[in-house]
């Protein structure tokens, strides 16, 4: 993974601020015309807990459908209980591995809906 993958005009960066200090970030890519990959999700271990994990991921979603994704797929290291958590209460189902990454151990997809304008 790039700093130019998760770039314009292909990719976005987000960064999740409390006050001047940055708490969480994450991007996101895509791999296809439709299907965007979300990757390196953080939140500091300060922030966890009040939310800002929802907030980005759906923020990530809108960034994805902004470049036109109709699908997000992210995927996990195995020992990633709180972010698999994160995933299924999101509404992401289990797939099977679609990026041959050897550090995850799980892979989910959500189908991605425009937001109403």
């Amino acid at each position: 993974m790039t700093p130019s993958q998760l770039a314009p005009p292909l990719g976005t960066w987000l960064v999740g601020w409390r006050g001047d200090e940055a708490v969480a970030c994450g991007g996101v890519r895509l791999l296809a015309p439709e299907v965007c990959e979300i990757k390196r999700m953080y939140v500091d271990p300060s922030a966890r807990g009040a939310g800002p994990a929802r907030r980005l991921l759906t923020a990530l979603e809108e960034a994805g459908v902004s470049l036109g994704a109709t699908v997000a797929r992210p995927d996990t290291g195995r020992d990633m209980a709180p972010a698999v958590g994160l995933y299924r209460a999101t509404g992401y189902v289990e797939i099977e591995d679609y990026n041959g990454n050897p550090d995850a151990g799980w892979w989910f997809e959500k189908q991605l809906t425009p937001a109403a304008g």
